[in-house]
């Protein structure tokens, strides 16, 4: 499904669907959608925040990335044990700067998160699901982010990885491993 305007997709309350693709254009004001049973997104915003949910499924960035020109940017995949998808090629970026917050239980970021200058959120959608860094987990219930998916993530103001409603504890595998430079050290919430 191909969504074009000029002043919002679903802006003030999104738009519903059950489709497999969506591709969105958009110049202001925000894109909106909640889908149901997994979808394949990419397309371009202006400075109006992007607000993808899939009630049931899985989200897919696609090949064509996900970019605003500083508008925010939130994929929520809310079935348990769903996942959101960046292969490498594909990508979620910012331009000048709009937060990224992505909410999935299983996360497989291969592709660039670039927030610019804005935060960027990680968090399982399950508060009961446990978090595990720097690890190469495939566990049921467990979102494992690798030290490479770590370290295609790109802001200067910070990465969050969790909430305070977690319950499912944080884990760090080979913390030496990891580098990531000042200031964008990672927050951990439990």
């Amino acid at each position: 499904m191909d969504l074009t305007a000029v002043s919002g997709i679903g802006s003030g309350g999104p738009i519903e669907t059950a489709g497999s693709a969506l591709t969105f254009t958009n110049t202001s004001n925000n894109v909106e959608v909640t889908n149901t049973g997994g979808l394949t997104v990419d397309g371009t915003n202006g400075t109006g925040t992007v607000t993808i949910v899939d009630s049931s499924g899985s989200i897919t960035v696609g090949a064509n990335d996900i970019t605003t020109s500083g508008g925010a940017v939130s994929l929520t995949a809310q079935g348990a044990d769903e996942d959101i998808i960046a292969a490498s090629g594909s990508d979620i970026t910012t331009g000048t700067g709009g937060a990224i917050t992505l909410i999935a239980d299983n996360m497989n970021l291969l592709g660039s998160v670039n927030a610019g200058n804005q935060l960027i959120t990680l968090r399982p959608q399950n508060a009961s699901t446990a978090i595990e860094l720097a690890g190469a987990t495939t566990d049921t219930m467990t979102l494992g982010l690798t030290i490479t998916e770590l370290n295609n993530l790109t802001t200067t103001s910070g990465i969050t990885i969790g909430s305070g409603s977690t319950t499912g504890g944080i884990s760090i595998v080979g913390l030496s491993l990891i580098h990531i430079s000042e200031p964008t050290r990672p927050r951990l919430i439990s």
